[in-house]
């Protein structure tokens, strides 16, 4: 069990977990722009059972679910790549992406706290703010070279 954990690089498991978290919000942020008539309307309604059912809202929640892993297969693709490609074993990424498929499928994430910038322009430029300034935040985690050397430094495992 201690030479199991000696191969954990830490590092790598903590920036990835921020980057593919960040990436999955962001993709779910998206989802919300193909509903925004449903989403304002609801928000103001006092009823909003007679707008689940106006707008199918149920659908709502699958597509935003949808949503959650395409994010998540996507940022595990990157993960993948940069794991492969500096060998620092892919067990990480996979590692990864089993924590972050159950935090999705139990609705864990906590996704609703990713939406940082408030809500002065409408709705929609809400909404692409957001998912711009989430993507903006995970990318330079994958591929800055100054955190990928960072992570380096924690890596054990050399192939």
């Amino acid at each position: 069990m201690k030479n199991f954990i000696n191969l954990i690089n830490f590092r790598l498991l903590l920036l990835h977990f921020l980057a593919t978290w960040l990436i999955s919000c962001a993709s779910q942020i998206i989802v919300k722009m193909w509903f925004t008539d449903f989403l304002e309307e609801y928000h103001q309604a006092a009823n909003k059972w007679d707008i689940i059912e106006k707008y199918n809202g149920f659908l709502f929640l699958l597509y935003l679910s949808i949503g959650a892993l395409t994010g998540l297969l996507l940022s595990f693709s990157i993960s993948l790549y940069i794991v492969i490609k500096q060998k620092w074993g892919w067990a990480h990424s996979v590692l990864l992406f089993w924590i972050l498929f159950i935090l999705i499928l139990y609705d864990k994430t906590g996704a609703k706290y990713s939406e940082v910038i408030p809500n002065k322009f409408g709705y929609l430029s809400y909404l692409i703010i957001n998912a711009a300034l989430l993507i903006t935040l995970a990318l330079p985690i994958f591929f800055s070279g100054r955190i990928n050397k960072f992570i380096a430094l924690g890596s054990r495992l050399k192939s």
